[in-house]
C-alpha cells in the first residue's frame, strides 16, 4: 500500500510540473517512420455540454423554455509523408443527444473530416498544392474559417494551392460547398417527405494575395466567387406541412444566389500586440421568391488586443467592433452575407450574432492566475444595421424581424468563461453567457413565434427580456 501511495505521489508531482509548462512549451508531433515513409497520427476527442434558457433560435411551431444538449466528436487521423508528396485522412464521429431546438443541431455524421493528397515544400512556410477535404481558414475566418466550435466543424471539398516567395504569399481555392441531389429531405419529417431537388449545388472560387512589410504590418487581398443553386430552407407549421419558410428570408435568397465579394484586410502581431482591420464589399444577384435582384453589401471589422506579460495576473485586454449592411426583409438585397464564417469566435458566447445586418461593439479582459489556468470576461452591444431587417445568427440562420422599425437595438451580452490545461493535450472549457434583449430583440423573437404559426398572430410582449447560455466542454488531442 505504501509503495502505491508514493508511486501516485510521484506521477502527481510529475503531472504538475507538465502541465506548469504546457503553456510554454509543446512537445515536438511524434513521428514513426517505415522505410521511406513517415507517418504523424492525431487524435481529438471533444465532450460538450449546452444550456439554453429562452433561446431566440428556437424551432418552430415548438418553443422549449428551457433547452440542453450533449454534443460529442471524436477525430482520428494519421499523415503519411515521403519526400515533398504528402497525404492525409482524418475520419469523423460526430453524435448528438439532448432536448435543444436550436438550429446548430445536426444528425448524427461519420465520414472524413480530412482526406487529401499534397505536394509541398520543406520551408516553415511551405508552397503546395493539395486536392482532396480539407479545412481552410483565411485571414481571421470571418469570410472562409473552419468553425470548429460548431458540432461537425467545416471542410471543403477543394483544389487549393499556395505560392510562397520571401514575404510575398498568392494562394487559390476552387471548392465544392454543397453537392448537388436528386432531393431534398428534412431531418424533421419522415423518409417519404421529399421536400425539392438540389440543383447544381454550391460552388466556391476564391483568391487570396498577402505581403508581409513587418511583423505589425500585413497586408491581404481576397476575392470570392460563389454560385449557389440550392434547395431554400423549408419550415414545419402548425397543420405539419413543409412549406417556404418565411422565417429564414436570408437563408432563402443566400440558397440561390450568385455572390462576388472583395476584402481588404490590414494585421499585425508581436509579442505584446495583435490587431486586424478588414473591409469587404458584395455585389451579385439573388433569387427572392422567383425574382432575380441584385446584391449591393458591405462590411468592415476591426479588433486590438494587447497583452502585458510583465503585469501580474498576465491579463490581455481586447477591443473589437463591426458593421454589415443589412436591408428590409422583402426590400432590395443589402444583407451582407459572410459565406462561411466561423462560429463563436467574434460575435460572442451564444453564436446568436452573425456578420450579417449587424452593428457590434464589445470588449473582453483575459488573466492568466498560472500557465495552465485561464479566466475570462466580455461584453457586447448589439444592434441592427437596419432596424427593419432580418436578426442574423452565427449559424446564419434567421431569428427574424421586427414589425416596426423600432429602435434596431438586439441587446446587451455578458459572458464569463474559464479554461484549464492541467496537461499538455487535455483541456476543460467552461462559459456562461447572459443577453438582456432590447427592443428590435425582443419584436424579432416574437416574429419567429408569429411566421412559424404555432401561436397565431401573437404580440412583442410574448418574448422574453433575457436569455441564458451556459456550456461545459473536454477536450483531449495528441499531440
Amino acid at each position: 500500500m505504501n509503495k502505491i501511495r508514493v508511486l501516485a505521489g510521484v506521477l502527481a508531482a510529475l503531472v504538475a510540473a507538465e502541465g506548469a509548462a504546457a503553456a510554454q512549451e509543446r512537445r515536438e508531433p511524434p513521428r514513426f517512420t517505415a522505410g521511406d515513409y513517415t507517418f504523424l497520427p492525431e487524435i481529438d476527442v471533444r465532450i460538450r455540454g449546452e444550456g439554453r434558457n429562452n433561446a431566440p433560435d428556437f424551432e418552430v411551431p415548438r418553443r422549449l423554455q428551457d433547452t440542453w444538449g450533449m454534443l460529442t466528436r471524436a477525430r482520428v487521423g494519421v499523415a503519411v509523408e515521403r519526400d515533398f508528396l504528402r497525404a492525409k485522412i482524418t475520419l469523423q464521429d460526430a453524435r448528438y443527444v439532448g432536448r435543444n431546438t436550436a438550429s446548430i443541431v445536426v444528425p448524427t455524421t461519420f465520414g472524413p473530416y480530412e482526406a487529401y493528397a499534397e505536394a509541398t515544400t520543406s520551408a516553415a512556410r511551405p508552397s503546395f498544392v493539395r486536392i482532396g477535404r480539407q479545412p481552410v481558414e483565411w485571414g481571421e475566418g470571418r469570410l472562409l474559417g473552419v468553425a470548429d466550435f460548431s458540432p461537425t466543424g467545416r471542410s471543403l471539398d477543394a483544389v487549393r494551392a499556395r505560392g510562397v516567395l520571401g514575404d510575398f504569399e498568392i494562394e487559390g481555392l476552387a471548392a465544392l460547398v454543397t453537392a448537388p441531389t436528386s432531393q431534398v429531405v428534412d431531418p424533421r419529417f419522415s423518409e417519404d417527405v421529399a421536400l425539392a431537388p438540389s440543383r447544381s449545388g454550391t460552388q466556391l472560387v476564391a483568391a487570396r494575395v498577402g505581403y508581409t512589410f513587418a511583423p505589425l504590418l500585413t497586408v491581404e487581398a481576397f476575392g470570392f466567387a460563389r454560385w449557389a443553386d440550392t434547395q431554400p430552407a423549408f419550415a414545419l407549421v402548425g397543420d405539419q406541412t413543409a412549406i417556404p419558410s418565411t422565417i429564414s428570408t436570408f437563408a432563402h435568397r443566400r440558397a440561390r444566389s450568385d455572390i462576388y465579394t472583395a476584402s481588404l484586410r490590414i494585421s499585425g502581431r508581436d509579442d505584446a500586440l495583435s490587431y486586424g482591420l478588414e473591409g469587404s464589399v458584395q455585389a451579385g444577384s439573388a433569387n427572392d421568391y422567383e425574382t432575380w435582384k441584385p446584391v449591393s453589401a458591405f462590411a468592415f471589422s476591426g479588433r486590438v488586443e494587447r497583452r502585458f506579460a510583465s503585469v501580474r495576473l498576465r491579463p490581455t485586454l481586447r477591443v473589437l467592433g463591426g458593421y454589415a449592411s443589412g436591408g428590409e426583409r422583402g426590400g432590395a438585397l443589402h444583407h451582407f452575407d459572410p459565406l462561411l464564417p466561423d462560429t463563436q469566435r467574434w460575435h460572442g458566447r451564444f453564436d446568436l450574432f452573425g456578420f450579417s445586418n449587424l452593428a457590434d461593439v464589445g470588449g473582453q479582459i483575459e488573466i492568466a492566475p498560472t500557465p495552465w489556468l485561464g479566466l475570462n470576461a466580455g461584453y457586447r452591444y448589439a444592434h441592427l444595421a437596419n432596424a427593419k431587417g432580418e436578426w442574423v445568427t452565427g449559424y446564419l440562420d434567421s431569428v427574424g424581424a421586427p414589425r416596426d422599425a423600432g429602435s434596431g437595438a438586439l441587446g446587451n451580452e455578458v459572458s464569463f468563461g474559464v479554461d484549464l490545461e492541467p496537461v499538455p493535450g487535455l483541456t476543460f472549457a467552461a462559459s456562461y453567457a447572459f443577453l438582456a434583449l432590447g427592443e428590435s430583440g425582443r419584436a424579432a423573437y416574437a416574429d419567429r413565434a408569429r411566421q412559424g404559426g404555432y401561436l397565431g398572430n401573437v404580440g412583442d410582449d410574448i418574448a422574453p427580456s433575457a436569455t441564458h447560455y451556459l456550456f461545459l466542454q473536454t477536450r483531449v488531442r495528441f499531440p
